[in-house]
Parts: structure tokens; C-alpha cells; sequence
């Protein structure tokens, strides 16, 4: 049996990775027990029996009164799997613009198409983005610091960068936001563009952002509940899902033929989301379609 440390690290066989409770978990073994679990990041949700890793590493937050570990993943190791070609440009989205309450310096809360979350600190000459704007950075290397802190180094590509161009804190905190039809992003409410194209990405991959969804919806469900709106972007306007339809049945595992609808739509949705989080999650939802000069949305 392994006695475990709070602190350090440790390499797990998967087991599996199951639903429980409209909650994902990657299951793990020692060699001894399979009654540990960690969470997956989003990329890791569309994880199947057929191309599970065969091990991962996981780091010990803590050790419960029963003895046992309470894991979360490397994230070094979360990284080096994302981000494996270092001195590469990968897209990202700028979630929101802040302040540094302790330095006073300007910097971006970023997502990437994986699910993960990065902060970038402003340079004098970098261009100025907007929330919802997504915009390329070259992934310099991986930093690794105790207690499984770990985070990437960035740099704006040289034919981005604005010459002799002073960033404006005040225009960078400013939120376009507020003349939105829909008001703010918030615990209860979300806002997606699509259904089909992956943050980031120009190629559809309705698989990898339905997981994005469910993991939403998942969110909402596990809390107060909420709203999310699709064919609206992150600054509150409406792009509409007009586009999307066409890529309705472009799953490589859903092969039901859905029509290229608003009923369509919905039946997308609410298979994705009884096979992934199960009946009674679908059945808690509710379906409204909106047109606005012509753009289709959904909440």
C-alpha cells in the first residue's frame, strides 16, 4: 500500500473516466486501489475507453481523515501535452482586461481552445484587445513553481507588435459590454457563438465545443442554474448560429441525422447532453430561438 505526502507527486494508472452526479472524473489506480479520482480539464472530456492515456501524473493537495489522496493533475504536465510545440504562435481569447490590485499593471485573462486559463501581463508596445478579442501569442517555454503552479511564457509575434504605441490602462478596462442587448456574462449567465467552432480555432469541430457547452450547462446545473445564450459573443452581440447548421451532422461520434433547423438544433444539444451528462440533466433544459435582423440565436 502507498503511504502518500501532502506536496508531492505521483503517477496514477487510468482506470477509466465515467460520469457521476452530472460530473466527469478520470478514475485512477496505484496499483493497489482504483478508488481515486481527479478532475479532467475540458480537452479531456471527450476522453473514451479507446484512447485513454495509459498513466498520468497527479500532484497531492492534501490527505482526507481516511488516509487517502485528494489529487489534482500536473499541470505541468497539462501543459507540456497542450502546448508541445514551445516557440509556436496558438491562439487565444481574452476573457476580461485587469488591473493588478498589488502591482497596478495591466494584464489579460486568457482561455485557449484546451479549456485552460492564462494571464498575460502587458508590455509598453503591445497591441491593445478588447474582452471577447482573439488574438496569437509565441508560447516561449513553461515556468514550473512549488505546489503545482506552473504557467506558460508568452510573447506578442514581431509583426504584431505596434511601434512606439503606450498602452492606456483605461482603454484596455474598458468593457464593451455595456451597451449589450444582454447585459453582462456572469454565474448565471453565458454567452457562446457557436456550438460548432472551438475558441480559436476556423475549423469546425462540433464535438470538442459541445463538451464546452455541456461543461456550461454542467456548471449551471450543479449551481443555481442560468442562462446561456448561443449566436451571441462574448462582448453581448448577436452573431447569430445561421452558419452552424450546415455542420449539424458532422460528428464523428454522433450518427443520427439531424435536420438543418432550429429542431435540429435543439435535438443536437439535447443528444450531446443526455449521453454526456444524462436523462434527467436533459430534461431540466428548456429551448427559446430568437431572430434579430435576420441572425438566429438561442438562450
Amino acid at each position: 500500500m502507498v503511504m502518500y505526502t501532502s506536496g508531492k507527486f505521483y503517477t496514477f494508472q487510468v482506470v477509466a473516466i465515467r460520469e457521476e452526479n452530472d460530473a466527469k472524473y478520470i478514475y485512477l489506480s496505484d496499483g493497489y486501489k482504483e478508488t481515486f479520482r481527479v478532475k479532467p480539464f475540458d480537452y479531456q472530456l471527450e476522453w473514451e475507453a479507446y484512447n485513454l492515456p495509459d498513466k498520468i501524473t497527479c500532484f497531492v493537495k492534501d490527505i482526507s481523515t481516511r488516509g487517502l489522496p485528494l489529487l489534482e493533475q500536473s499541470k505541468n504536465e497539462v501543459l507540456k501535452f497542450c502546448y508541445s510545440d514551445l516557440g509556436t504562435e496558438y491562439a487565444f481569447k481574452v476573457i476580461n482586461c485587469t488591473i493588478d490590485a498589488k502591482t497596478k499593471a495591466a494584464y489579460y485573462d486568457l482561455n485557449d481552445s484546451f479549456g485552460l486559463y492564462h494571464r498575460y501581463y502587458l508590455k509598453p508596445n503591445d497591441p491593445i484587445h478588447q474582452t471577447g478579442d482573439i488574438f496569437s501569442l509565441l508560447v516561449k517555454d513553461i515556468s514550473v513553481k512549488d505546489n503545482n503552479k506552473c504557467f506558460l511564457n508568452f510573447e506578442y509575434p514581431q509583426d504584431l507588435i505596434q511601434k512606439e504605441v503606450k498602452v492606456i490602462i483605461s482603454d484596455i478596462t474598458q468593457d464593451p459590454r455595456a451597451e449589450s442587448l444582454f447585459g453582462f456574462e456572469s454565474a448565471t449567465k453565458e454567452f457562446k457563438s457557436t456550438i460548432v467552432y472551438p475558441a480559436g480555432s476556423i475549423e469546425p469541430n462540433i464535438d470538442k465545443q459541445l463538451s464546452y457547452i455541456l461543461k456550461t450547462i454542467a456548471g449551471f446545473q450543479n449551481a443555481e442554474g442560468g442562462e446561456l445564450y448561443v449566436g451571441v459573443d462574448d462582448s453581448g452581440k448577436i452573431c447569430g448560429i445561421n452558419q452552424d447548421y450546415k455542420y449539424l451532422n458532422s460528428s464523428e461520434t454522433d450518427t443520427y441525422n439531424y435536420q438543418l433547423n432550429t429542431d435540429g438544433y435543439e435535438n443536437k444539444i439535447r443528444t450531446a447532453v443526455r449521453f454526456g451528462m444524462g436523462g434527467v440533466a436533459n430534461s431540466h433544459l428548456n429551448f427559446k430561438f430568437y431572430t434579430e435582423s435576420g441572425l438566429e440565436y438561442l438562450i
